[in-house]
């Protein structure tokens, strides 16, 4: 998965994009990321640089660019400190 950017907005937590595939791959509120395949690099600058992501992604990306849902990352295998 690429370097996630947090964004301000109410339905978006991070985006982010994947120079190796062309893909822009967007992480929503909800927990769930998914990889929009096709998305040239200008489109996803242009994405970052909208006065509102969440709607930039909702007119732009989401009705024209076929979605994948990525699985979640694994937990890491062992558990945070706790205090002693």
């Amino acid at each position: 998965m690429p370097e996630m950017t947090p964004v301000k907005s109410s339905n978006i937590k991070a985006v982010g994009y994947d120079d190796a595939v062309g893909a822009m791959h967007v992480t929503f509120k909800s927990g769930s990321t998914y990889a929009y395949a096709g998305v040239e690099k200008k489109v996803f600058h242009e994405a970052m640089d909208a006065a509102s992501v969440g709607k930039f992604v909702a007119t732009e990306i989401l009705p024209k660019y076929k979605a994948e849902k990525l699985e979640a990352e694994a937990p890491l295998p062992f558990s945070e400190p706790t205090a002693a």
